[in-house]
């Protein structure tokens, strides 16, 4: 058999190859929408899905159809790291607020690292820091999140703040609330960070949910951070 013979051999295989894998996520993107079809009516929220097209990421929204307070968000596939398309889920809820300043709150960060943690807060300001923090808590809440310092919370959370959250807040309830979530898994990636300022509630995740049993979770917890903040 010639050799290019064997090449065109190969090519189809790979073609079919390629057709094959196309087809089978098709399938897995249809069930995983079906499932979350089904989570929006037993729950009653509303489900709209944007699908990836030309390099933009597909984007999820849940929220409650009989009109509420809150929206989840959520890039199932995110673009080039350049292009500023990260993945991510993002729980958003206009009540409670703190006109007071901006907190953040994430998980535990070694001993050993809260100095560094610190020093990073202090350089948080400028067009520099805003971008850093971008990554992490989101754009639209990195521009009022200048002035962030370590503040005493629970050994199991860091806790960031532009003023002195005072006894306004049940850390405690927050950190047993959180550690529901994050026994799930050790990926930071997979730990809240729990933004609250005068816009409303903000719970963030690095990463996108692409489960409905998952999401189902993510949303219950954050309407539960919700209640006690």
């Amino acid at each position: 058999m010639s050799s290019s013979v064997l090449s065109s051999a190969t090519l189809l295989m790979l073609i079919g190859l390629a057709v094959g894998l196309a087809y089978w996520f098709r399938r897995v993107d249809a069930a995983r929408i079906e499932e979350f079809q089904a989570l929006a009516a037993r729950r009653g929220w509303a489900l709209n899905v944007k699908e990836q097209r030309l390099g933009r990421p597909a984007v999820m929204r849940l929220s409650p159809r009989a009109g509420g307070t809150w929206r989840l968000e959520t890039r199932l596939h995110g673009g080039n790291v350049g292009s500023g398309e990260l993945q991510y889920t993002e729980f958003n809820i206009t009540a409670p607020f703190w006109l007071e300043g901006t907190m953040v709150i994430g998980p535990q960060i070694p001993d050993d690292a809260a100095a560094l943690s610190n020093f990073i807060a202090e350089k948080m300001d400028g067009p520099m820091g805003e971008r850093l923090l971008g990554r992490i808590i989101g754009e639209h809440s990195a521009a009022d999140a200048a002035g962030l310092s370590l503040h005493d919370g629970p050994d199991t959370l860091t806790v960031l703040a532009n003023t002195r959250p005072g006894m306004r807040f049940d850390l405690v309830a927050v950190s047993r609330c959180m550690a529901s979530w994050n026994q799930q898994s050790n990926d930071t990636k997979d730990h809240p960070i729990v933004i609250i300022n005068r816009d409303g509630l903000n719970v963030r995740l690095r990463q996108a949910i692409g489960r409905a049993d998952k999401m189902e979770q993510f949303i219950d917890m954050s309407l539960e951070l919700a209640r006690i903040m």
